[in-house]
């Protein structure tokens, strides 16, 4: 029988210990404010510029920072070309326009000068998101903003690293997802930082308190719904032997039934209205307990397997997106190819699960008819990513073994289609 490698290009970052922690709070629910508090305590560094606040997602946050700002109809809002596709609707509900910025392929960064060569009289704000984990320093792209009087949104929905950091002391506004498939997930809830700028803390915080809360029974069902991609992600047997079964015994892709499974705020109706709630008491708590708990020497440890990996992908010639930041950490884990299908299915054939899509992020386009480029050159390489089953929690010597094959089905690849072109140029 092949070999099967019990892993996936997603997991659920829970620990059973954390949902049966958890139950005290859906019996006896602590008070909100109280657990703001510890929030702030464990999050704030610089209580006298810095404020907190804890929405039911990014999505929620972004939208009452655009609702505080209120900014005039047709303002341009300058965005990362890749993001969801809702972070992108967003704005466009508030009546503003997203601008994409090209992504340079080696350290997944938008780039200063870039940025400024978009800047009109009606940029408002400028949202920087940092790409599958890799975060990098962005004071080049804060001394634009500051030169022009822009504002600058962090969006680290997916580059947590630990309560020890916190975001850009330059940005205004920095955002941190625990949504399902998240680093450290509480199954929702987002920090929003917010930084010299009381007026707008005031405002975001008025309209999130006028928000309805949702129940904890709404938080027990996102528990429910994420059981069994939670077991079949990450037990082991489940993953190797389950996902043979669904796919070649009932016939059903297993990558994109666990997507579907997992994926929050499905429904179209209300767009807005889905986001504007404040997050079950529950969650919250959830969100307390794992900040508390994080272990940051473990993380660090296991982040560094991964860019050990990366070193040895990027060695063998395998293109791996963001290999030039030092010190990057990973949330996905992609890599470049020119023969996506051939690759993926000898890696499928080699037991390495690798996966097609990036779950929700999309290109951001240009403004139809507008004078602005599309950015072509991210839209390229994102067509070109496969995504392996490498995470924190796979072991080192399990990391470098799936390496070793990819590598080896990389070099094959490429080496038939070297051959097929020397004989094209020979006819």
């Amino acid at each position: 029988m092949r070999k099967i490698y019990p892993y996936s290009s997603i997991q659920i970052d829970m620990k059973t210990r954390f949902l049966l922690r958890i139950i005290p709070e859906l019996i006896s629910p602590s008070d909100r404010n109280a657990l703001q508090q510890v929030l702030e305590e464990l999050v704030i560094k610089k209580p006298d510029t810095e404020k907190l606040l804890t929405t039911l997602s990014v999505r929620t946050a972004w939208d009452l920072f655009l609702q505080a700002m209120d900014f005039p109809l047709g303002s341009e809002v300058i965005m990362t070309a890749v993001n969801i596709p809702e972070m992108v609707k967003i704005p466009r509900y508030h009546g503003l326009i997203p601008i994409p910025v090209e992504i340079d392929f080696k350290e997944l960064k938008a780039v200063a000068k870039d940025i400024e060569a978009k800047i009109t009289p009606q940029t408002k704000c400028i949202m920087i998101s940092y790409l599958f984990g890799a975060e990098y320093d962005i004071t080049d792209i804060i001394n634009v903003a500051k030169k022009h009087n822009i504002m600058v949104i962090e969006d680290s929905a997916e580059s947590f690293h630990g309560p020890q950091s916190t975001g850009h002391p330059g940005a205004d506004l920095s955002l941190y997802s625990f949504g399902t498939i998240k680093i450290n997930t509480s199954y929702g809830g987002s920090l929003a930082i917010i930084r010299n700028n009381e007026v707008l803390y005031r405002k975001m915080k008025h309209i999130l308190e006028s928000y309805s809360e949702l129940p904890n029974k709404m938080f027990v069902k996102k528990i429910g719904k994420n059981a069994f991609p939670w077991l079949g992600l990450n037990w082991k047997p489940l993953n190797k032997y389950g996902r043979l079964v669904v796919n070649y015994g009932l016939g059903i892709d297993h990558r994109e039934m666990m997507v579907s499974l997992i994926r929050g705020f499905n429904d179209e109706s209300d767009f807005l209205e889905k986001f504007r709630k404040q997050l079950p008491i529950a969650m919250m708590a959830m969100l307390a307990m794992r900040l508390k708990a994080f272990n940051q020497a473990d993380f660090e440890k296991k982040s560094q397997n991964l860019r050990d990996t990366m070193n040895t992908l990027v060695k063998g010639g395998v293109e791996v997106p963001g290999h030039g930041i030092k010190d990057r950490y990973f949330w996905l884990y992609p890599f470049k190819t020119n023969e996506k299908d051939n690759v993926f299915n000898k890696l499928q054939d080699r037991g390495v699960d690798v996966y097609k899509k990036s779950t929700q992020l999309k290109l951001v386009e240009s403004p139809v008819g507008s004078k602005y480029e599309f950015p072509y050159q991210t839209k390229e390489f994102m067509d070109k990513l496969l995504y392996l089953p490498f995470h924190l929690e796979v072991p080192r010597d399990q990391l470098m073994e799936m390496a070793k094959e990819v590598i080896e089905v990389v070099k094959e690849v490429n080496a038939v289609k070297n051959r097929s072109i020397n004989r094209q140029s020979k006819l």
